[in-house]
């Protein structure tokens, strides 16, 4: 079956005021991850969604939390519970996030990971 695979996302605050992001509290910890869109491709450019991902429920809780200016959060993402990365081969990994405070989009570096035999 494989190990999970997950991908480490930091939020910095480099501006010069405060911003507002919503925190999730989770079972299994704390996550901002619910704002996230993630993209996963193969070398084909695609990659299928686990249908049965979306439909595990989870327990939580979210509430605004300010993130003052240069102080960071950070959360992780399990990508192959949400992606079927059961074939071999290189996969890209891109996280978007939208801020509708700042009218603005971060989008992240790409990840590749490598998926062997």
């Amino acid at each position: 079956m494989g190990l999970e695979v997950s991908v480490k996302d930091v939020l910095t605050n480099t501006s010069n005021a405060p911003i507002v992001v919503f925190v999730v509290f989770k079972e299994r910890g704390v996550s901002f991850g619910r704002e996230y869109e993630i993209k996963v491709t193969n070398a084909e450019g695609r990659v299928g969604l686990i249908a049965a991902a979306k439909s595990i429920p989870e327990i939580y809780s979210t509430i605004a939390a300010t993130l003052q200016r240069a102080r960071s959060l950070e959360d992780e993402i399990a990508v192959r519970k949400r992606f079927d990365l059961r074939q071999p081969g290189k996969y890209s990994v891109k996280i978007a996030r939208a801020y509708e405070q700042l009218k603005a989009c971060a989008i992240s570096n790409v990840v590749t990971i490598t998926v062997t035999p």
